[in-house]
């Protein structure tokens, strides 16, 4: 669920047989907010009928329509037995095509098993009546500080899918729609808990829809307007939000597990899928550089005669960003994948997947704000630095490539002096690149990384 291959707690990875490559096939992602919903009430100790049937060849992702019985299903024994065979709500085979990498660098498509997803998946249902996760448990939530400390709650799996969901869902209408799909469950299982007499088990999933939800009727109680008052106050507008380019809770845009996109057919294919973290931080920078504190909006008029894609892109995402969401990064892709100017590098052969380093994201940088020509001496010049491998040379490397940084981004950056009397601070540019070093991609590409 957290691969977290960098050090950083992150929902997103490339592997191909993983629970977010699983909930982004196409043939999977019209269900994955029941899928969550599933999850997450699953993790509660509700009784989903959700299941993995494994036939040894395939997987397959059943979820059950969850009905209450009728005082007839009940006096009757056919129609109790005809009702029994329930219809299912999604079937869904845990199979889904990738583009996997040979030997040779070549690529081939091949239908992937999604076993680690199926882990995933069971983990909930085989945990979902777990005494160590409940009340009293020894993984159970955190009621004193010293209990959070021991950081035994991480194992329990309410956190694991609050945590996820969290991660995942990136957008307010998405929210609502997994909250709404919550509630639908949750009363689906009373009123056929109900039907069966199950009265202890009517109570607990009442406890839970009071857990989770808060009636309408009470959304202007005392206590109620007391816990927005104290969210106004860790979430309320700092005097930072009018200088930062982002608002909420971004700090810089995060990277995601994203298509493949082609430029000639302006297309996407989900069967290759990477991780975005080179074209992340030129998100990131490019909202530095576009963002303009006295209107709280992107702007790159300022920037000249930029590529077609890059000022589509801000002309659709304008306003300073308070969610980091898929949507934006696949559009963010059409920006930076797949270009032609050959001197760009890209790990994938279908010239997607940025490789990391800082002569080649100036290459990009050059190219979506039209400035190639005028760059492509200085940028060559660097690129020739680069391939010496004289202690002298990479000093002069270093040294060229910081001074060229500060100056490329001062140009390119919205010009900003506060008046007098403002509350807006003056913007400068500073680079602070505490110590560079050449390294080596997985082709075994040279480029400078930050150590």
């Amino acid at each position: 669920m957290f691969p977290s291959s960098i050090g950083h707690l992150t929902v997103h990875t490339s592997n191909d047989d993983s629970f977010i490559r699983f909930l982004e096939f196409e043939h999977v992602s019209k269900h994955k907010i029941d899928i969550l919903a599933c999850l997450f009430l699953l993790a509660e100790g509700v009784d989903i009928p959700l299941k993995v049937e494994d036939d040894k060849i395939n997987l397959t992702l059943v979820l059950k329509e969850i009905i209450a019985k009728s005082t007839e299903q009940k006096s009757k024994p056919e129609i109790k037995q005809k009702s029994e065979e329930k219809k299912n709500k999604f079937s869904i085979t845990m199979k889904g095509m990738c583009s996997i990498e040979k030997e040779d660098n070549t690529f081939k498509n091949k239908n992937v098993l999604q076993t680690r997803a199926a882990d995933v998946i069971n983990f909930f249902i085989d945990t979902k009546t777990n005494p160590d996760i409940r009340e009293g448990g020894k993984y159970a939530e955190p009621r004193t500080y010293e209990e959070f400390n021991t950081g035994k709650f991480l194992n329990n799996a309410r956190w694991l899918i609050q945590y996820y969901i969290f991660e995942y869902l990136d957008s307010e209408e998405k929210i609502i729609e997994f909250a709404k799909t919550v509630y639908s469950m949750l009363k689906e299982c009373i009123e056929q808990k109900k039907s069966e007499g199950s009265n202890n088990e009517v109570k607990y999933l009442e406890s839970i829809v009071n857990k989770c939800f808060v009636k309408s009727s009470n959304a202007n109680t005392i206590k109620a307007k007391h816990i927005i008052d104290i969210m106004d106050v860790i979430y309320g507008e700092s005097s930072l939000e009018n200088v930062l380019p982002f608002t909420g809770s971004i700090g810089m845009p995060e990277y995601k597990s994203i298509s493949s996109y082609n430029r000639k057919e302006d297309s996407f294919d989900s069967s290759s899928i990477y991780s975005n973290c080179v074209e992340a931080g030129l998100l990131g920078l490019f909202c530095c550089l576009a963002y303009d504190p006295k209107t709280k909006k992107y702007n790159i008029d300022h920037m000249g005669e930029v590529s077609p894609d890059l000022k589509k892109f801000f002309d659709t995402y304008n306003k300073q960003l308070e969610t980091d969401t898929y949507e934006m990064h696949m559009e963010w892709s059409k920006v930076v994948a797949d270009l032609e100017n050959k001197n760009i590098r890209y790990l994938k052969e279908n010239r997607n997947e940025l490789a990391p380093g800082i002569i080649n994201m100036l290459y990009v940088i050059a190219e979506i704000t039209g400035r190639y020509s005028e760059e492509e001496k200085s940028l060559k010049e660097l690129s020739t630095l680069l391939e010496e491998d004289d202690d002298e040379k990479q000093s002069e490397l270093f040294t060229k490539v910081k001074l060229y940084l500060k100056e490329l981004f001062l140009s390119l950056s919205k010009k900003y002096t506060a008046e007098e009397n403002s509350e807006l601070a003056r913007r400068e540019i500073k680079i602070d690149i505490l110590k560079m070093s050449k390294c080596s991609n997985i082709k075994k590409q040279v480029d400078i990384l930050e150590k």
